[in-house]
């Protein structure tokens, strides 16, 4: 597989070197669309976000920015996605305003209730 290839395959997935390059890429390139999106939610105070595919961790980072009063849970399957939010998201990890984990979306348990839900590349529930 040439390089371009194997790159562009870290889309779903993100692993290694690659994936790490890709996730960076994914919080620049996703954000004005992101942003965007966000700037047209409804007026809300949700006290529990959840983000399914959160990448790299910009996005959980910016809703907990619109939603000050809020906590976000952000959820990814790749290694790389998890340890990369972790690290974006690392003092509102502290604060206790964020938890980021790893999960497969096809296996949640939805135990918890969320009032406020996104997925992955800026679709809002």
């Amino acid at each position: 597989m040439g390089l371009f290839k194997n790159f562009v395959s870290q889309i779903r997935k993100p692993e290694g070197f690659l994936g790490q390059m890709m996730v960076n890429g994914m919080n620049s390139g996703h954000a004005k669309m992101a942003d965007w999106g966000m700037a047209h939610l409804k007026t809300i105070a949700p006290e529990e976000i959840l983000e399914v595919g959160c990448g790299g961790g910009r996005n959980a980072h910016e809703l907990l920015r619109k939603y000050p009063s809020s906590k976000v849970t952000a959820i990814d399957y790749s290694d790389v996605s998890v340890a990369k939010a972790a690290a974006y998201n690392t003092g509102m990890i502290q604060k206790g305003r964020c938890k980021v984990q790893q999960g497969d979306v096809s296996n949640l348990n939805m135990n918890e209730q969320y009032d406020l839900m996104m997925k992955y590349k800026g679709t809002y529930l």
